[in-house]
């Protein structure tokens, strides 16, 4: 059977990185490489491979314009900017958006079918399965 599911929205810490220095204490220096030369481009983003850096613990090069992220259980990944930005957004709501969603929510709670039949005192109330 085919259900319908929400990611589980969380809040993450992100850092977007642009050159050595920026976070210094996650990237370090510029890629470096045996296979690779000055003049070499990265064949990801087009840039030259002496502006890339380098995160230790992932042993990975890291691009300019590349998302550090950092998830509650301490993991980090890299992510492209093109990539950061269809999954994240800002976690900045304005006063507005934040009443916007309480209408929302407070519409789905009036929409939703309390009859007893859907109720149960002990767990909450319960939705059937069309």
């Amino acid at each position: 059977m085919l259900f319908k599911v929400k990611e589980t929205v969380k809040v993450i810490d992100a850092v977007q990185w642009f050159k050595d220095g920026d976070i210094s204490d996650i990237v370090h220096g510029h890629w470096y490489s045996t296979d690779l030369h000055e003049d070499d481009v990265c064949e990801k983003c087009g840039e030259g491979i002496c502006e890339h850096g380098y995160m230790e613990n992932l042993y990975t090069m890291v691009c300019p314009g590349d998302w550090i992220i950092n998830y509650p259980d301490g993991k980090y990944i890299i992510m492209d900017e093109d990539t950061f930005d269809k999954l994240y957004a800002p976690f900045n709501p304005t006063k507005e958006e934040c009443l916007e969603q309480y209408d929302k929510i407070l519409d789905k709670i009036e929409k939703t079918d309390m009859s007893s039949d859907n109720l149960d005192f002990e767990h909450g109330v319960r939705f059937k399965m069309p």
